[in-house]
């Protein structure tokens, strides 16, 4: 049978060794029996660790850099409409910059099967991010909309205008004509 000799004190740890995202806050040391079923009974000798997270860390790569470019974002509602340039560059820079933050955050974060608080946080800044542009986009077709309504009235307008200046000066020109 196996057993960690000095139960917890068999395995020490060096204090020079450290992870940049977590803390090894304690950790227990355990012996089970397994069984397979095509060769029998094994010993197990296990390690649990606990591990706390650097929360800064995480504020630093992650959160910060995001609710940055998500308030960088809304920059654009204060640009002018008609600043096409500035608008269309700030819009596809911040969703490039929230999609590699995603990318990087994914890459670094172990694959699991279910959703985690930081994917939710990371797609809903996306998200914001995203309807900032699309807000561009909304407002560009409107104003386009709406110039072409007060284009079309104007020359309605003019129309309207030209024709009264034209039936005056026609009765002018008659009252004109007959008086002499």
């Amino acid at each position: 049978m196996l057993y960690w000799k000095k139960g917890n004190e068999s395995l020490k740890t060096d204090e020079k060794i450290s992870l940049s995202q977590f803390l090894i806050q304690k950790f227990h040391t355990t012996s089970r029996l397994a069984f397979y079923s095509s060769t029998g009974w094994y010993n197990r000798l296990y390690i649990n660790f606990t591990l706390r997270r650097h929360i800064f860390f995480f504020l630093l790569q992650t959160y910060f850099p995001s609710t940055l470019m998500v308030m960088l974002s809304w920059v654009s509602f204060w640009i002018d409409r008609r600043a096409v340039p500035a608008r269309v560059s700030l819009g596809i820079t911040t969703v490039l910059t929230m999609s590699t933050i995603i990318t990087g955050v994914n890459a670094s974060m172990p694959r699991v099967s279910y959703i985690k608080a930081v994917d939710i946080y990371l797609w809903v800044s996306f998200v914001f991010v995203f309807l900032s542009v699309l807000e561009y986009a909304a407002v560009n077709y409107l104003t386009t909309v709406q110039e072409r309504k007060e284009r079309k009235l104007r020359e309605k307008v003019g129309k309207l205008i030209l024709f009264l200046y034209m039936s005056s000066v026609n009765k002018l020109a008659k009252h004109f004509f007959f008086t002499f």
